[in-house]
């Protein structure tokens, strides 16, 4: 079983859930440490709130990951790609396809 997003605060698990094809809110108050230790939100390679509001993030959450050169912030922070992840633009494409109900889950 999956999920259609991951909300963490800092960690770098953030890579290797984007690697999975989850996409990231990287989310500020979620552990003593302060918004975006690791600078992942700050160098554009996870999507960052530092504060949540009322409105829904889905269409934020969908235009960070589908914005060019998003793909190849992630490439250059793992180094390329690897043998044991899918091409990136299948991760990508699985990132930016709806969930069947229209909710993230």
């Amino acid at each position: 079983m999956g999920c259609d997003v991951v909300i963490c605060g800092n960690t770098a698990a953030q890579i290797e859930i984007l690697k999975a094809g989850t996409p990231v809110i990287h989310s500020a108050g979620l552990d003593p440490h302060g918004f975006d230790l690791y600078g992942y939100a700050a160098r554009g390679i996870s999507f960052g709130l530092e504060h949540w509001s009322e409105g829904d993030v889905l269409d934020d959450l969908t235009s960070f990951y589908r914005a060019d050169g998003w793909n190849q912030r992630l490439l250059t922070e793992i180094g390329g790609p690897s043998a044991k992840v899918p091409p990136l633009r299948d991760l990508v494409g699985r990132l930016l396809e709806p969930p069947a109900s229209g909710r993230l889950t």
